[in-house]
């Protein structure tokens, strides 16, 4: 053989039976390849033809302004005159609008907003200076002046409102009262719900507060109830809980006050319980607890009957467990003639059953909120409105309460105070007390097994101050 001839490589090949689920699954393959391909060439041609029509869009845009910048060019060529046609003194001097325009802007201030929302905050001293200048030129019906005493009749209810407690009610009232609450009587409703909603557990102290303000001013105790229900109903169909329970709390105290009426009461429980859920449930049971006595001895007939309808959702079982624990827990409270939750403690009870006047406002009918009393109006009447409410505060309060306002507390009269109570305070020259201590250290002694017993209980015994040494 010659030496440059190769050798031929045979191919080996392999037969392998048919199959035809490879076979699929190739073809598949395949096609699903195919189809991705013409998608992708579609999305090219898509973007394509959108990129072509936003620069079509651009330059026609730029082509339309640089034509009315022409047009308008053109327009003022021709509204132009020859400055050498005027007379000098026109040249020199501004047209009679510009003057009038400046006339009038130096002579209306423009009125920054004074508040919170975007407002500016002005110092006390600062305060003083523009009360006094506004004294000094005249200005009480101007438009500064208003909503300046706005501001202030704002931050004076805001701040009365906020320090009302138990101790201090009968005071806060004189206060409040002082103020023109006839004027700002949507600043006054606004502050005590906004003070209720953020500190339930004085609730009872708002409601007393109403229904001072009721005897004497019934249209402000009326406007407060139609915002609460407001409330309610707008949580109540959002499912809010938690302003739900504050605002059913606030109507169960002004029923027990009997600001509200009873059949208001009534009518809310039978909303609650009309279709049960575990927080409907759970808010009638709070309300229930809050004005249940009061409820009671109004109308028994209606608390018997709502006390059926949750004896029947305790018996029907589809609530949750806890809601049924709270049910129970009512049953119980209701047993006891709610001795634990009475409608009105003592402290509050300030208002006599003759002076009392009772609202009846139905859930169904239709309630205007007055949120508009909320924002200041121009008042052009302001020295004879601010005149009626001082004839109308000094027949609700007397001229002795308004004069020990006015008059500011000296700390002399403090510490004078101070040292009368602590005359008064008694003391115990019997020595009682410590004739009672040395009796019980005795007993304890006595009756102690070993003294690790004895030493337990007399670490235990309350000592008072400089009674150790008698250990």
């Amino acid at each position: 053989m010659p030496k440059d001839h190769k050798e031929k490589k045979v191919r080996s090949y392999t037969i392998r039976p048919y199959n035809s689920q490879e076979s699929r699954s190739r073809s598949r393959s395949h096609s699903v390849r195919e189809k991705k391909h013409k998608k992708s060439e579609k999305h090219e041609k898509k973007d394509k033809r959108e990129k072509h029509d936003k620069e079509h869009k651009r330059v026609a845009n730029e082509k339309d302004l640089e034509k009315v910048e022409e047009e308008t060019k053109q327009e003022i060529e021709k509204i132009k005159i020859d400055e050498s046609v005027l007379i000098p003194a026109l040249k020199d001097e501004g047209s009679l609008l510009t003057k009038e325009y400046l006339k009038t802007k130096a002579e209306t201030k423009v009125d920054q907003p004074i508040g919170r929302a975007g407002g500016v905050y002005i110092p006390p001293h600062k305060l003083r200076q523009l009360q006094e200048e506004m004294r000094q030129q005249g200005e009480k019906d101007s438009i500064q002046h208003q909503k300046l005493m706005w501001e202030l009749l704002r931050k004076s209810i805001n701040g009365i409102i906020n320090k009302v407690n138990i101790a201090n009610i009968q005071n806060i009232i004189i206060e409040l009262l002082n103020e023109n609450i006839l004027r700002g009587k949507g600043l006054l409703a606004k502050a005590i719900i906004k003070a209720q909603m953020a500190s339930p557990n004085f609730t009872h102290v708002y409601a007393a507060l109403i229904a001072v303000i009721n005897t004497k001013l019934p249209d402000i105790a009326d406007l407060i109830i139609r915002r609460v229900i407001l409330q309610f109903q707008k949580a109540y169909k959002r499912n809010n809980k938690i302003v739900c329970m504050a605002t059913t709390k606030m109507l169960a105290h002004l029923i027990n006050q009997k600001v509200l009426s009873d059949f208001t009461g009534l009518q809310l429980l039978a909303l609650l319980l009309e279709n049960p859920t575990e927080d409907s449930v759970e808010i009638a049971c709070d309300f229930m607890i809050e004005c249940g006595q009061v409820l009671t001895e109004l109308t028994p007939a209606g608390v018997n009957a709502i006390f059926e309808r949750f004896k029947g959702i305790l018996h029907e079982g589809e609530i949750d467990r806890r809601v049924q624990y709270s049910i129970e827990n009512l049953f119980s409270i209701r047993k006891s003639k709610f001795a634990e939750h009475p409608g009105v403690i003592p402290e509050l009870d300030l208002v006599e059953e003759e002076d009392q006047i009772t609202h009846q406002i139905s859930l169904d009918d239709e309630i205007d909120g007055e949120e508009m009393l909320n924002i200041w109006r121009f008042d052009p009447f302001f020295e004879k409105t601010e005149e009626e409410w001082r004839q109308i505060k000094t027949e609700i309060l007397g001229e002795e309460n308004i004069l020990q306002l006015k008059q500011p507390k000296r700390p002399e009269d403090e510490e004078e105070a101070k040292e009368e109570e602590e005359e008064q305070q008694i003391r115990d020259l019997t020595e009682t007390d410590l004739i009672n201590l040395r009796r019980t250290i005795y007993l304890t002694i006595v009756n102690s097994v070993d003294f690790e017993e004895c030493a337990h209980k007399l670490l235990k015994l309350e000592l008072g101050v400089g009674h150790e040494n008698e250990v």
